[in-house]
């Protein structure tokens, strides 16, 4: 007769295990806030990727640090950062969750159309804040090389004209002769002329290309890094290629 409720007993567990499973099958994939309110940052737009019982990332593309959390287990829906603050998850449907700590409520969605791969997904983010912290300080430009995109092209007499001239050798939509420097901090894109004015961009750093943000103007930048220098590249639709390097 013992038997009977010890069989009960763990069946109970059972079910209780295979639910609390579901809860967090439930959660696998990449969320996209809805609503944020947080007093700890100015993100407007954050991210977070779950999968097989653990947050795998917590990220924003809109703050000084892109990844804000990851590899954190989730044990009775919640979780915690590095700094050991708790979050409690709030399933409220298979596409709508709540995320709540201290100072922090967020309401995330999960959009249908999912990434092919989560993993990749997160590793933009880490190479972006690496390059990012990087990128951080003063440079100034030490050259300016131009070549033609199309090498069938590049003896023609039109284009070795076109590589003479001085019109395509632009940072932006700026003369690179009338730059002083660029300074990039954890908030602002800064660049310095030589007449002493300034222009403050806001950006996001991705790993090949910096999308730069002043009033209704995007400027999308291409560049490549290395430890002391910073290549940027831009492609005319006539076929030229400017590269501008800058060195610390």
């Amino acid at each position: 007769m013992k038997i009977l409720p010890l069989i009960i007993i763990l069946l109970l567990f059972c079910i209780s295990c295979s639910n609390s499973k579901s809860d967090l099958t439930i959660l696998d994939g990449e969320w996209i806030t809805d609503s944020l309110n947080t007093e700890n940052s100015d993100n407007w737009k954050e991210f977070i990727y779950f999968k097989n019982g653990k947050l795998l990332a917590h990220t924003t593309w809109w703050g000084k640090n892109y990844i804000l959390n990851e590899n954190q287990t989730i044990i009775n829906n919640q979780f915690h950062d590095n700094q050991n603050n708790s979050y409690k998850i709030e399933v409220i449907d298979s596409s709508q969750i709540k995320i709540i700590g201290k100072d922090y409520y967020a309401k995330f969605i999960k959009d249908k159309n999912q990434p092919d791969n989560i993993n990749s997904e997160i590793l933009e983010f880490k190479i972006s804040q690496r390059n990012k912290e990087k990128l951080i300080g003063k440079w100034k430009i030490n050259n300016v090389q131009k070549i033609v995109a199309d090498k069938e092209y590049e003896k023609e007499p039109v284009y070795l004209q076109l590589l003479k001239s001085t019109d395509f050798n632009k940072f932006l939509s700026f003369p690179s002769s009338k730059i002083d420097f660029i300074q990039i901090d954890d908030s602002d894109f800064t660049v310095f002329f030589k007449d002493k004015k300034e222009i403050k961009f806001n950006y996001i750093i991705n790993s090949d290309s910096i999308d730069l943000y002043v009033g209704d103007v995007i400027y999308n930048v291409r560049y490549k890094l290395s430890e002391n220098t910073i290549v940027y590249e831009n492609y005319d639709k006539i076929g030229i290629i400017t590269r501008i390097f800058f060195a610390r």
